[in-house]
């Protein structure tokens, strides 16, 4: 995953438009219902569609996922491990 995000900073345009992103994203969250979010959530993905198929960035989402994935089975485990 750092790999990918170092990658993924080196090209300052990228990283703005992701952070652009990130920012609208939270913005909606913050300012509307959960059934209107979801909506411009929807929109906000069509608009960065292209985006997010660039190499760099799919590359730089796939890595995240899976680090998120992994934590998560992490946690289960010690949370199993813990309810014993």
């Amino acid at each position: 995953m750092n790999k990918c995000k170092l990658e993924l900073e080196r090209n300052r345009n990228l990283k703005k438009q992701l952070d652009n992103y990130v920012n609208k994203k939270n913005n909606i969250y913050s300012n509307y219902r959960m059934e209107d979010a979801s909506k411009k959530i929807s929109q906000l993905n069509r608009d960065y569609h292209s985006f997010f198929n660039l190499p760099i960035v799919a590359n730089y989402m796939k890595a995240t996922r899976d680090f998120n994935n992994m934590m998560e089975k992490l946690y289960k485990s010690i949370e199993k491990e813990l309810l014993k």
